[in-house]
């Protein structure tokens, strides 16, 4: 976990977490700002991405795509793999976010299986889901995510220790780490009574 930079989004007060949704708030204005200010007209800010970014995507995507984003994970990091896919999905379903008018109907896409139509399940659409995530390597680099973690915590800084930048996504997180939580099976330790 400490090798592909997660921890910090598991922590309590979800500080990396915090600092992925704002990383990818500037990346989505930079790269794909028609989608980015539809979504400030609705009103939509990054509750969504907790769900993305603290699953990295398998609550709702396909399991062909879902191995491709892991394979790319493991090999080239995860931070800057997950920014690449979020970006890449809302390119590719720029034209069904913008025909929303409500925001309802855009979190309901955010969050299901339908983001992932666009792409498919046939081995041929997995690898343009790949080649189209990938068309975003030379943007999104382990440096331009470092220099937004750099902005992020100067207007952090700026703005009080305890201030979130996006107040709804830590109850957001919360629900669906709870969720995660509470279904999983208890553990039991290794203790003498237990072996």
């Amino acid at each position: 976990m400490e090798d592909y930079d997660l921890r910090s989004c598991f922590l309590p007060d979800l500080s990396g977490l915090h600092l992925r949704i704002y990383q990818f708030n500037k990346l989505l204005h930079q790269h794909v700002p028609k989608v980015a200010a539809h979504l400030d007209r609705l009103g939509v800010e990054g509750e969504y991405l907790s769900q993305w970014f603290l699953s990295f995507f398998a609550v709702t995507c396909p399991l062909p795509l879902l191995f491709r984003i892991y394979d790319v994970i493991f090999a080239e990091g995860a931070s800057e793999t997950i920014m690449r896919v979020a970006l890449a999905i809302m390119q590719r379903n720029e034209r069904k976010i913008l025909g929303y008018t409500e925001f309802e109907d855009v979190m309901q896409l955010l969050l299901s299986r339908q983001l992932w139509d666009i792409y498919g399940l046939s081995a041929t659409s997995a690898d343009d889901f790949v080649s189209n995530f990938v068309s975003f390597t030379s943007l999104v680099t382990r440096e331009s995510l470092n220099v937004l973690e750099v902005s992020f915590r100067e207007a952090q800084n700026g703005a009080g220790p305890r201030a979130s930048f996006i107040p709804n996504v830590s109850n957001a997180a919360s629900r669906f780490l709870g969720r995660l939580w509470s279904s999983a099976p208890k553990q039991q330790g290794l203790t003498p009574g237990n072996i």
